[in-house]
């Protein structure tokens, strides 16, 4: 029996959902992933394509769909396509959503959205490349005709100014008040130390001077005085 003051356990991923899960071990009926539940769950073969097998080794982790399977188990697959649309529906531009991040492509980020739909995050936004199973927050940035969806990691129009001015402000009361930056600063120092684009950057600097909460120097920016 269970001691009662031991956290309860909760499943990594719940069926329907999309997760990055270690293999645990690797047998004749496939591979058996770590969720974080006492018994393992199976990544049958039949869930593998061919070209993925050279993935399932112990220790790696994979990215999967959780699924419940005819016989009532609960299983895993690696197949998302099968599992997964490219046509989103009840989805709007500006609607705040749940990605995973699936692997880079050459046009940017391929990450899956609400752990439904397949959404693309173009490479002029993505500084830096999350790992595979990475969760965060993103937004629709466009529907496309064809239904498939662009997607950004940072909110649209205001809010979007308002998040940026608060991460500058936060990331300079860290520094002491003052950093060596400015509008001119390359994008990826900037995105390095806020985590942001050059151009949401700008936008908070603007939007924080005209509030005189900072002060713009030839060759720095720096907290106005309280």
């Amino acid at each position: 029996m269970a001691d009662k003051g031991q956290a309860k356990l909760e499943a990594k991923a719940r069926v329907g959902e999309v997760a990055c899960l270690k293999i645990v071990s690797v047998g004749d009926a496939g591979a058996f992933l770590d969720w974080g539940l006492p018994k393992d769950l199976l990544l049958p073969w039949a869930e593998v394509r061919r070209d993925q097998k050279h993935r399932v080794v112990p220790g790696r982790k994979v990215l999967v769909a959780v699924f419940e399977a005819v016989d009532g188990r609960v299983a895993a697959s690696m197949r998302l396509d099968a599992f997964l649309q490219d046509e989103a529906e009840g989805l709007r531009e500006g609607d705040k959503v749940t990605l995973v991040v699936a692997e880079p492509t050459d046009l940017g980020l391929r990450v899956v959205v609400n752990h439904r739909y397949w959404g693309l995050v173009h490479a002029n936004e993505c500084f830096k490349i999350p790992p595979r199973g990475h969760v965060q927050d993103g937004y629709v940035k466009a529907l496309r005709p064809d239904g498939k969806l662009n997607i950004a990691l940072a909110a649209p129009g205001y809010a979007k100014v308002e998040a940026a001015t608060e991460t500058v402000l936060r990331v300079l009361r860290r520094h002491g008040g003052s950093l060596p930056v400015t509008d001119r600063t390359p994008p990826q120092e900037i995105y390095e130390l806020f985590g942001m684009s050059k151009k949401a950057f700008k936008l908070a600097l603007g939007a924080l001077y005209r509030e005189r909460r900072i002060v713009l120097e030839e060759a720095r920016i720096r907290l106005a005085a309280p």
